[in-house]
């Protein structure tokens, strides 16, 4: 058995990079990894179990960020925007 964590682009699911090892080892070992592909421009979208250990560093490239989390989770706010309906979220 194997592990594979990938990068894929929603639009066209173009896979833009990948890491792959022991299936053993948990995905938030191998995610650090991929960071070498995420641009500034970017948007990715991250399953909770990244929320905590990953967020600094995803952070730290630049790219927009949006995490599934529990309801239950407090995450620290640095950014919020104003929608229709009044401020909500937050970002990097």
């Amino acid at each position: 058995m194997l592990r594979m964590l990938t990068v894929v682009a929603c639009g066209t699911r173009t896979v833009v990079d990948a890491v792959f090892g022991a299936y053993g080892v948990g995905e938030t070992t191998y995610a650090p990894t991929l960071l070498r592909c995420l641009k500034p421009d970017m948007l990715l979208l991250a399953d909770r179990n990244f929320a905590v250990t990953a967020r600094g560093k995803i952070a730290s490239t630049h790219a927009e960020l949006l995490i599934r989390c529990k309801d239950a989770r407090v995450l620290p706010r640095s950014r919020r925007w104003r929608t229709g309906r009044g401020w909500h979220g937050w970002a990097r």
